[in-house]
């Protein structure tokens, strides 16, 4: 009997144990893709969304209005096999993975509100069971930044948070910004290169406008071929099916990258060469550099170096930590970076030359001495003789 009591009890471990561990595993967790962009009222936003989870196979993910706790209108969809929630007409759908844990991009168009002003919303994910009913232990939330609704506006250009436009030489707010202008052409001007700091700084690349098709996620191929930071907008001619203009000002983020290296450097961006550089440039967030110095080991330049004197080098170090001791190193340009190409000098052919010559000059000067020694000790002598002599011949 006591035997069955234990196995019972064994079992009953075992089963809450993993019980325990499914529970815990049913998560979920969102994160926002693009930065959210100024919208008109009743207009539509395409909002996406990455959505990791574990523990399940089916999904609700949907985006809440923060004001009044409801679904906003909209309608949902991904790659995957998707079902309307209860209410077609919102923004929640209903999910259908083919693991038990991943990740799953969606996208979301919302309709934004009939009245201008900020629009709060969040996004929500969980597991649900097999008729769908959510599991609240994995519901997840999490806030969207706020979007600007606006009722007019016939020019709307998007900007990086921290830069700022003028607009026929007034100064707007940084990011992005929506305006409704006369109908007239109007200048905009937006800086070159803004700093951040002594090794961060924005740089300029050029304009996306109306002309791009799908604007809210406009690509590379649809920026203007002209990357001067000013130009002109006419507002009382619109794009045909447009109702606004739309500018987006392109930038990049560079970092100051320096190099030290007492010999030459070659430094190639991708795959062509840049030549030798300064000591210290800027270069695009992302970019690979290589950097190249000759094959070790390299003769010096003086009269050491004629007589075989070398430097080796020693390796590569970023920042001070130890990179690789190969002549030519890859790295991505992610933050600012001080790179040092390390040598050292090796004198061993000299001192090998050196050696029986100094042996030699050694054996000579010791020779020397000693004669000098002798003479000397030769010249006090017949001094003294002489001076004997001197005395016994005196009167």
């Amino acid at each position: 009997m006591r035997k069955v009591v234990l196995v019972i009890l064994a079992i009953l471990i075992v089963a809450l144990h993993f019980g325990a561990t499914n529970v815990h595993a049913q998560t979920t967790s969102i994160s926002t893709l693009p930065s959210l962009l100024p919208v008109l009222v009743n207009s539509n936003e395409v909002i996406e969304l990455s959505v990791s989870y574990s523990g399940g196979r089916n999904l609700i993910i949907g985006i809440i209005d923060s004001s009044t706790g409801d679904y906003v209108k909209g309608v949902g969809s991904a790659l995957l096999p998707t079902r309307n929630c209860k209410d077609p007409s919102t923004a929640c759908m209903r999910v259908v993975t083919s693991t038990d844990t991943g990740t799953i991009a969606v996208s979301f168009e919302v309709v934004a509100p009939m009245l201008a002003g900020d629009w709060k919303l969040k996004t929500i994910a969980s597991i649900a069971d097999d008729n769908y009913n959510s599991i609240q232990s994995s519901k997840s939330e999490s806030p969207l930044p706020t979007i600007r609704v606006y009722d007019k506006a016939n020019l709307i250009i998007l900007l990086p948070p921290l830069i700022s436009v003028q607009v026929d030489g007034v100064e707007q707010e940084p990011g992005n910004i929506a305006l409704n202008l006369s109908p007239h052409k109007h200048s905009i001007l937006v800086p070159q290169i803004l700093p951040m700091n002594d090794t961060t700084r924005f740089r300029f690349i050029g304009w996306g406008d109306s002309d791009c098709k799908g604007r809210r996620s406009c690509r590379d191929s649809c920026l203007s071929p002209s990357s001067m930071p000013n130009r002109t907008v006419d507002t009382s001619a619109l794009p045909p099916g447009e109702t606004s203009w739309w500018l987006w000002a392109r930038y990049v983020i560079q970092y100051k990258v320096t190099v030290t290296s007492p010999l030459s450097y070659e430094v190639i961006v991708g795959s062509s060469p840049f030549s030798l550089v300064p000591k210290e440039d800027w270069y695009d967030e992302s970019t690979v550099l290589f950097l190249s110095v000759p094959a070790s080991p390299q003769s010096m330049n003086n009269i050491l170096g004629a007589l075989g004197a070398k430097w080796i080098f020693d390796g590569w170090y970023t920042n001070v930590r130890y990179l690789a001791n190969s002549s030519t190193v890859p790295f991505f340009v992610r933050t600012p970076i001080a790179v040092e190409a390390r040598w050292r000098p090796d004198y061993t052919t000299p001192i090998r030359i050196a050696q029986p010559i100094l042996i030699v000059l050694g054996a000579l000067v010791l020779v020397y001495l000693i004669l000098r020694r002798t003479r000397v000790r030769g010249g006090e002598q017949q001094d003294r003789v002489l001076g004997v002599r001197q005395f016994s011949f005196e009167p």
